[in-house]
């Protein structure tokens, strides 16, 4: 139909820019479903996985180390660009001298192949997060969705477009929008923000709604309860504790591109035995450790924040190492949720050795510190900490951790894994 009064409208909504939105409210849409049909899936896999270790561990320690290697086959094989967390890989394609990687790393394929690789190496017992994944998937959408306005002929800017998919999977994978926001300000974006502020926006409210319809109103780590004295040795002890946090992240990060390094040295068959041999060193933690020691590290969160029982040393130590060990291999999957987790065993861990009564906040502090030291986003991780828990009694000790980790955390250096990963494939494409 190409009426006037059509053809009329068409022009005052092309003149008025509301055409140009249209990209950026679809990739909303469909960010936020796919980032919950994904969340769904990740838990229920998760909760599968646990429950066949806990009912048959013979099966799995046949199947978990065959599944690693199957993650990272078809990872090598049909989707290369689907390795790792995936932040990085969309940080690359976000600067305009590096937009051609958007054919590497934002395709179809790469993002069926994200899902299925972490959803496998998940069922194993791997010690991944959804988040970063969540990232790339969203990122994917948009960079595909801009592709068919642009052959529409409407013209968007990639890059912007990338940001905005982004922030949207960050918001609807947290149930976070404001942190998506400030995670495309702190670390996304290299443009000043007022050139496109309203469609960043824009998306990211659309994705944080559609997965509210979808799966609800909920927070991410529900309703801890968190001391309301802000006593100064209560703030000198979430100062230390942070900058003790965010020293492990950083030493984290560093360990982790140490050993991406190494790994990426060796011959593919070489890979898929790495790979294996993690497998099956993961259902050996399990059943020594407990189901606490692998997988995406939820459970000890929860019971950081929710449980009074005291905590294992072993816990803090293998909820530092099994995402280390699944990581390396290469499969897919994130960290950002297995760096929370480190970090609020670490916290637990404090309080247990310095004063109980501050097991909940000092865990929140070593959540923010040790992600801050793996991402040296010190802002967007106190707002994701505090937007998760709605704890605005806590606000003034979180804010005490995130500077303190961030100068913790610059003891080692002021790159983020993802700074020094994204390096690393500028140079390798």
């Amino acid at each position: 139909m190409n009426s006037p009064i059509v053809s009329k409208i068409r022009v005052y909504l092309k003149d008025k820019h509301y055409i140009d939105n249209v990209p950026f409210i679809s990739v909303g849409i469909l960010a936020g479903t796919a980032c919950c049909i994904y969340a769904l899936l990740f838990s229920r896999v998760e909760k599968l996985g646990a429950l066949l270790m806990e009912e048959n561990l013979p099966v799995v320690l046949f199947l978990s180390p065959l599944l690693f290697v199957l993650s990272l086959f078809i990872v090598k094989k049909i989707a290369p660009g689907a390795s790792g967390s995936g932040i990085p890989q969309v940080m690359a394609c976000i600067e305009k001298s590096h937009s051609h990687l958007a054919s590497i790393f934002l395709t179809m394929r790469v993002l069926a192949v994200k899902v299925i690789s972490s959803v496998l190496v998940m069922f194993a017992g791997g010690g991944i997060g959804r988040e970063g994944p969540s990232l790339q998937i969203s990122a994917a959408i948009a960079h595909n969705v801009g592709l068919l306005f642009n052959r529409a002929g409407i013209a968007v800017k990639t890059d912007q477009l990338y940001i905005a998919g982004a922030a949207s999977g960050l918001a609807a994978a947290f149930n976070t929008p404001i942190g998506g926001i400030v995670y495309a300000i702190e670390e996304l974006s290299h443009e000043h923000m007022k050139k496109y502020k309203d469609v960043l926006l824009l998306a990211v409210v659309i994705a944080g709604f559609t997965a509210q319809l979808l799966i609800g109103n909920y927070l991410y780590l529900g309703y801890p309860k968190v001391t309301t004295t802000l006593s100064f040795g209560m703030l000198l002890t979430v100062s230390i504790v942070s900058v003790m946090a965010g020293i492990l992240g950083a030493m984290f990060s560093k360990i982790l591109t140490r050993l991406i390094a190494w790994r990426i040295s060796k011959t593919f068959n070489q890979q898929l035995i790495i790979a294996g041999a993690i497998g099956l060193a993961m259902v050996g933690i399990y059943y020594f450790f407990g189901a606490r020691a692998i997988f995406s590290g939820n459970e000890s969160i929860n019971f950081i924040l929710f449980v009074e029982e005291e905590i294992p040393f072993s816990e803090v130590f293998f909820r530092f190492s099994s995402p280390l060990l699944t990581s390396m291999t290469g499969v897919a999957g994130g960290i950002f949720a297995p760096s929370l987790s480190a970090g609020a065993v670490f916290g637990g861990m404090m309080a247990q050795l310095t004063d109980p009564s501050l097991r909940t906040i000092l865990g929140l502090s070593g959540m923010i510190g040790f992600l801050t030291g793996v991402t040296r986003s010190p802002i967007t991780s106190f707002v994701l900490v505090f937007e998760m828990t709605d704890r605005h009694s806590a606000v003034l000790g979180m804010m005490f951790a995130a500077f303190f980790s961030s100068l913790g955390s610059n003891i080692l250096g002021d790159k983020s894994f993802y700074e020094t990963s994204v390096d690393n494939i500028k140079a390798t494409h």
